[in-house]
């Protein structure tokens, strides 16, 4: 027998579910994963919820076909356009997991920065050796 919580839980589950794929929007990720965490969050439950394997299935399934993003950014639409693409894949509460489109400055802006961080680092390394 169902109980009526594990049929809201499976029906407000399915609701997100459907959003993701109305809109073909990859599914928050995790080490390229399904995000359980946020996923659960997204809809009101705890990540427990998906210790019932009848509800990680739909959760695949979805992944399966619109895919999972490589972070868990926020589920925000990027209007701003270069090009007519996006300016930035996602935004993310990490900088590090920001995209940029590829003809963004800001990307090899950033790129070259960071570059010039690890050379700078490598050499202090050396030079205490």
């Amino acid at each position: 027998m169902t109980r009526v919580s594990e049929v809201s839980t499976r029906a407000a589950l399915e609701a997100a579910l459907d959003t993701y794929l109305a809109h073909n929007r990859p599914l928050l990720g995790w080490r390229g994963q399904p995000n359980l965490v946020r996923i659960a969050r997204q809809i009101g439950y705890h990540r427990a919820m998906f210790r019932d394997p009848a509800l990680r299935l739909p959760v695949e399934s979805a992944a399966a076909v619109v895919g999972v993003a490589e972070t868990a950014g926020f589920d925000l639409d990027i209007h701003g356009r270069l090009d007519g693409r996006p300016w930035i894949g996602q935004l993310s509460r990490y900088s590090s997991a920001l995209t940029c489109a590829p003809s963004c400055p800001a990307a090899t802006r950033r790129g070259q920065v960071r570059r010039r961080a690890l050379v700078s680092r490598a050499r202090q390394s050396r030079v205490r050796q």
